[in-house]
């Protein structure tokens, strides 16, 4: 995940604001086309999965697809919706029926800043830091 993700916010949407690593490795592992692949979130979480070798059978694109394979894969263990990053290790999956994303562990403040997840964001910004936020979010542990 941090291999495709830029680690500072502030990153347009197209495939050119893309990192490098994940203009590569999205068409690569995921080949999804069509509305803003390049900033959607599930094309991020499900090329990570896939191009990791984590799960190579994982939807590619679609947190509303997503969210029933996670939850009917034996992969994959439910820790239910996530209060805390307590419950959490690097690599989590943390999904929504509209956002998903994957928890990385705190990393090292750059220019001040910190993040703990990297996500995509559908037509606003490609695979980037982010932060943990509790909002309904459930996770996943890969077995």
């Amino acid at each position: 995940a941090l291999n495709f993700a830029w680690d500072l916010p502030g990153h347009g949407y197209t495939k050119n604001d893309a990192k490098p690593t994940y203009q590569v490795g999205l068409t690569q592992y995921n080949g999804s086309t069509g509305s803003d692949e390049f900033s959607d979130c599930g094309v991020f979480v499900a090329t990570v999965m896939i191009a990791s070798g984590a799960d190579t059978s994982y939807p590619k694109r679609g947190t509303v697809v997503q969210q029933p394979y996670l939850d009917g894969s034996p992969k994959y263990q439910s820790l239910g919706v996530i209060t805390s990053t307590s419950q959490l290790r690097p690599g989590d999956i943390l999904i929504s029926s509209s956002h998903t994303y994957i928890y990385v562990g705190p990393q090292p403040a750059i220019n001040g800043k910190s993040y703990n997840s990297v996500a995509a964001s559908l037509g606003d910004h490609v695979p980037q830091a982010d932060n943990f936020y509790s909002d309904g979010f459930r996770g996943y542990h890969l077995k």
